[in-house]
């Protein structure tokens, strides 16, 4: 899967951050808890410094009463910033 086109000063796993963000982000919206886990959870393996996705991540966690996983979630996104 292409994920820029063509000539585009992009490459493409620059992107793929975003994209899994989005397809964590869209995926919850449809109820897919799991898969929404798992985009969220592979944006931030390709870029830990992404921010949103711990964001995200922890508010879905916390949606489902597992509130000390997205504390977690949360602080490891703490503990990341300078």
């Amino acid at each position: 899967m292409e994920l820029t086109r063509p000539g585009s000063p992009t490459t493409p796993t620059t992107r793929a951050p975003a994209v899994y963000f989005n397809y964590g982000v869209a995926l919850g919206e449809i109820r897919d808890v799991p898969g929404a886990i798992n985009g969220l959870r592979a944006a931030i393996r390709l870029k830990p410094d992404f921010y949103p996705p711990y964001i995200n991540l922890g508010s879905l966690l916390d949606a489902q009463g597992q509130g000390e996983r997205a504390v977690r979630e949360w602080m490891a996104l703490v503990n990341f910033c300078p």
